[in-house]
């Protein structure tokens, strides 16, 4: 019978939380000795694929395999995005300058593990080997400045005279 010696010693029907326990209990004492259930292992549940229209089920949550190929294809060679000759160096020498996050919205100083173009490749492409152009970065945030670029990507950029700063933000198709 269960918790019978306590029974007949006159202390309830179960031991308590000291006696199970030497010292203080941790969740993987009380799992093993049965006072609490024991759980299922985080990230074993499915989730519906982030991709709209789409019906799989992903095992972590974020894209499904199909769909994660789908978007790297389109995504593009690092050659296309303007990633190719010279960077890797360059990178690594931005890093190596400034370890520290430059951005700074989402962190109070972090190591930075990423190097972000001020002025994005997409507007201005002369400027992607510039040292002027980058910014060490951490990933919270660079990927909080990809997002906030992401909501304006159908805006286009006019630019003034011989390159310079952006002047005015025009609508794609207003003109």
């Amino acid at each position: 019978m269960a918790g019978g010696r306590y029974l007949a010693q006159g202390r309830g029907a179960f031991p308590s939380m000291r006696e199970v326990f030497d010292g203080e209990p941790n969740r993987s004492k009380m799992q093993n000795s049965g006072l609490i259930p024991a759980q299922k292992a985080v990230g074993s549940m499915k989730k519906a694929c982030t991709e709209p229209g789409c019906p799989n089920l992903t095992d972590g949550g974020g894209k499904c395999p199909s769909c994660s190929r789908t978007a790297e294809k389109e995504r593009g060679t690092t050659l296309q995005r303007g990633y190719a000759a010279g960077w890797p160096r360059l990178r690594a020498l931005k890093l190596a300058t400034d370890p520290i996050c430059q951005i700074r919205t989402h962190c109070q100083g972090a190591v930075a593990s990423e190097v972000d173009h001020i002025e994005p490749i997409r507007f201005r492409p002369d400027l992607r080997l510039e040292w002027s152009n980058l910014q060490s970065a951490c990933s919270p945030c660079n990927s909080a400045k990809a997002r906030r670029q992401a909501r304006i990507d159908n805006i286009r950029v006019t630019r003034g005279p011989g390159g310079g700063r952006p002047v005015e933000i025009v609508p794609e198709g207003s003109r």
